[in-house]
């Protein structure tokens, strides 16, 4: 604030608490956080960072007292501290659900208005980190994806960090690294209620691995080790729906479902439909297939039945249409071709 000649009093300068911007009136919201008689916490840590950021603290903490009026003063602190003042009770309002305003909308001050949501909302901190370490330890994943429930976890270590502070090493020169160490140990135990809460069937088996790991990984990696986990095994369910579909839509229409593609490709022979365990070439051909397709090598099968040992009219034919009723067992790797 800067004098001005004794005319107009005094100029308020935009650094100062009382300055206020021709775009905050009576009706702004300055936070999206709405008291409900339930969050209170939230709420307090929402308008406590709002009005920091405008500078307008000391109006609730009673740290900027009220000045005196001065007789013959013009427009002077006095009457700037009580205009910014109506102002921020006006802004706490407008955060507080309609049926809880009456009980407050009467104070003289805002130091007075907050001191009293204080006292009725604020809990005794020692019940309070009980219920919130009790919440802890019950949070369990329950449906949620990982993103979720880290989220809820998240809410809850915040809010418990809000009663419990931290000690950070304030001396210089210490050498010892006990600080370093209490924070890494709330890091380590944050790891471990988020690994606890995770489903045991969906993520029992990374978790083992997880906490095989020496030295435990950081609550961020272990986070981002549970979301790949979580997009894979999306993507393989949806894989096996999708298979799933189309064997019932093959059944519905009466069409032939063919082999399993799991079986994939004989890895001896070459051809589709059938593994290494039930090849004819390793097992031995049945006695009614006849000898077209013996001993091709991989992948140098019959095409369509035919081989180059069933060239003549009737070639083999006689032997391929007997071996129609073993085709279904071993799959379609060697199928034969029905009799003219």
């Amino acid at each position: 604030m800067t004098k001005d000649g004794g005319k107009q009093g005094f100029v308020i300068e935009p650094y100062s608490p009382y300055y206020l911007h021709p775009s905050e009136g009576p009706g702004a919201l300055i936070t999206a956080v709405v008291f409900d008689g339930k969050n209170y916490d939230l709420w307090e840590k929402a308008v406590w960072t709002a009005l920091k950021a405008k500078n307008k603290l000391g109006f609730i903490d009673g740290s900027l007292t009220k000045p005196e009026l001065k007789e013959g003063e013009g427009f002077s602190a006095y009457h700037a501290w009580d205009m910014v003042n109506s102002m921020i009770c006006s802004w706490i309002l407008n955060v507080i659900e309609s049926r809880l305003r009456p009980s407050v909308a009467y104070a003289e001050t805002a130091a007075a208005m907050w001191q009293d949501l204080q006292k009725r909302y604020g809990v005794a901190n020692a019940p309070k980190i009980y219920q919130l370490k009790a919440g802890i330890a019950d949070c369990k994943q329950e449906g949620l994806d990982v993103v979720g429930f880290y989220s809820k976890l998240t809410s809850l270590w915040s809010e418990l960090n809000n009663h419990i502070k931290i000690p950070y090493c304030t001396c210089k020169g210490c050498t010892c690294g006990a600080a370093a160490k209490i924070v890494k140990m709330f890091e380590e135990e944050k790891a471990y209620q988020f690994l606890m809460g995770l489903s045991d069937e969906l993520y029992g088996q990374i978790r083992s691995q997880i906490l095989a790991q020496e030295p435990l990984p950081q609550i961020e990696k272990i986070f981002n080790m549970m979301v790949q986990e979580e997009q894979h095994r999306t993507l393989m369910m949806g894989r096996e729906d999708r298979t799933q579909s189309a064997a019932a839509f093959a059944i519905t229409h009466g069409e032939k479902v063919q082999p399993s593609t799991e079986k994939g490709t004989c890895k001896h022979c070459g051809r589709f439909g059938h593994d290494e365990n039930s090849c004819f070439e390793i097992i031995g051909y049945p006695p009614s297939w006849g000898s077209r397709g013996k001993g091709r090598g991989r992948g140098r099968g019959f095409r369509g039945g035919r081989t180059s040992g069933s060239r003549g009219r009737g070639g083999g034919r006689e032997s391929a249409y007997s071996a129609g009723s073993v085709s279904g067992q071993h799959g379609s790797g060697h199928t034969a071709e029905p009799q003219a």
